[in-house]
């Protein structure tokens, strides 16, 4: 029973516990908040690590605040096949290349902005590392067979590439002709 002018039950709770167990979870508890819901947790953060002292301002600083990645240099690519201003079939190879300093994930492959394939890197090109030697070492070269149906006349081929950060770069572009 806890009567007045007696510990609360959550002066208990503290004094029961060591302060950098409280820290840690509170800290991880809030830093969960933030991501979430930004300013009202990092003012409660501020206002718990008052509370608790010294010892939760760097724990709750680093869950708090992103990491300083640096900057993402840009994607960089190209379509080898088909050629730009050359006229195709209604199911047509599309080649090229791609490459990142951090690393390639996938390449998405658009034609007229609707998305018709997705692939990864997958075929060794040493030219493009000779080329490009700060990039990622890895295969850099991709294909897809597209078959984009009844679709015919001028048509705009479009690689997007997401590299390992989680950015989306367009890297390549080609006009066609779709023949009927």
């Amino acid at each position: 029973m806890w009567e007045s002018g007696n510990l609360t039950a959550l002066d208990f709770q503290i004094s029961h516990f060591p302060r950098y167990i409280l820290t840690a979870v509170l800290s991880t508890w809030l830093a969960e908040r933030a991501r979430r819901h930004s300013r009202p947790a990092i003012l409660v953060a501020v206002a718990v690590a008052g509370l608790l002292g010294a010892t939760a301002a760097p724990r709750l600083t680093r869950a708090l605040l992103p990491p300083d990645t640096g900057p993402n240099p840009a994607s960089i690519g190209y379509i080898d096949r088909p050629k730009p201003r050359t006229s195709v079939s209604s199911v047509f190879l599309v080649e090229g290349w791609a490459a990142d300093v951090d690393g390639v994930v996938e390449v998405r492959i658009y034609v007229d902005g609707d998305r018709a394939a997705v692939v990864r890197p997958s075929v060794a090109r040493p030219d493009v590392d000779a080329l490009f030697p700060h990039v990622a070492r890895e295969r850099h070269g991709f294909g897809a067979e597209l078959d984009v149906g009844s679709k015919t006349g001028a048509s705009v081929i479009r690689a997007d590439v997401l590299d390992t950060r989680g950015v989306v770069t367009t890297v390549a572009r080609a006009r066609i002709a779709i023949d009927p």
